[in-house]
């Protein structure tokens, strides 16, 4: 039997799409896996590098193949565009994945706990101060108002009113 030293997932909603590379960086296994199956099969492997592709279902999946024993590391997806070879689709991107996750100079995120991922939904990043993902005017503009909106750009006269427009 061939040793899998290395495996890339990508993620999708029903399927997760593997492929899995020996030492020598040569492609041995090539398959797409129901999410359900994705932990019996790696269950039945030798502790390996699986790398995937970050999301909040990567978090989980970190956690559940680190308590089998493998070496799960997470990549922000703009690192591991430039390794795909051609177009995008599921067996592409985790070819990918598993060549960018060898790459030792490459950043990893972190594998968040539980907690950690609970706090996020409570809690959004870029929502602090009751945003809510509107867009805020800049601090120098003078009472929160943007420049120019307060002003009349058309010599008095508004659209929509009785009066004539010049």
């Amino acid at each position: 039997m061939i040793e899998i030293t290395t495996v890339g997932l990508d993620l999708a909603k029903r399927v997760v799409s593997l492929c899995g590379e020996d030492a020598s960086g040569r492609a041995v296994v090539q398959r797409t896996l129901r999410r359900e199956a994705v932990l019996a099969w790696f269950a039945q492997r030798p502790p390996c590098l699986v790398g995937m592709e970050a999301c909040s279902s990567a978090h989980w999946f970190a956690r559940e193949l680190a308590a089998l024993g493998h070496t799960v590391r997470i990549i922000a997806p703009e690192f591991v565009r430039p390794f795909r070879l051609s177009g995008k689709n599921d067996t592409d991107d985790a070819a990918a994945v598993c060549a960018a996750v060898r790459q030792p100079q490459l950043r990893f995120v972190t594998v968040k706990s539980a907690e950690q991922q609970a706090r996020l939904v409570v809690h959004p990043p870029g929502l602090a101060g009751g945003t809510h993902g509107q867009p805020q005017p800049p601090a120098w503009t003078a009472g929160g108002v943007w420049p120019g909106l307060s002003e009349q750009r058309d010599g008095g006269a508004h659209r929509g009113s009785l009066g004539p427009c010049r």
